[in-house]
């Protein structure tokens, strides 16, 4: 038994000798190394479409307008990506600026003419009830 332990020492050692006294790994060196490159974008239409209208009119005649435009890439067959996207707002008072937000509340004006044509056809919006007459349908707790 000793003999065997002895002898399994004995190759362990000349296996440890022997590996630290082999040459390293072979690694040849290829040159810079070059990403792959992305892929080639589909073809795409650049559109524009103003995505959100936001107003705000006041009892006492105030009103605020902003909005958001929105660039896409129509790529077709119902795919688009957005490309930008900006928001704007009628209170600019930059001079350049003037004729078109006179012109944007003129229009805006006749849409909300057309509106209230809209509404009196389908109906006025219902009166609230007063506060404390609400009724939980599960009833109380």
């Amino acid at each position: 038994m000793q003999t065997t332990t002895l002898l399994g020492l004995a190759v362990g050692l000349l296996m440890v000798a022997a590996d630290a006294a082999s040459p390293p790994p072979v690694i040849r060196h290829l040159g810079p190394h070059v990403a792959t490159p992305a892929p080639t974008p589909r073809v795409a239409a650049k559109r524009r479409v103003i995505s959100s209208i936001t107003v705000q009119n006041t009892i006492k005649g105030e009103t605020t307008v902003g909005f958001e435009a929105t660039d896409f890439a129509d790529q077709g067959e119902d795919r688009t990506r957005v490309l930008a996207a900006k928001s704007y707002s009628l209170a600019d008072e930059r001079p350049e600026l003037q004729d078109l937000r006179r012109r944007a509340l003129r229009q805006l004006r006749e849409l909300e003419q057309t509106l209230h044509e809209y509404v009196d056809k389908a109906g006025p919006p219902e009166q609230r009830a007063p506060i404390g007459s609400y009724q939980s349908p599960a009833g109380d707790y």
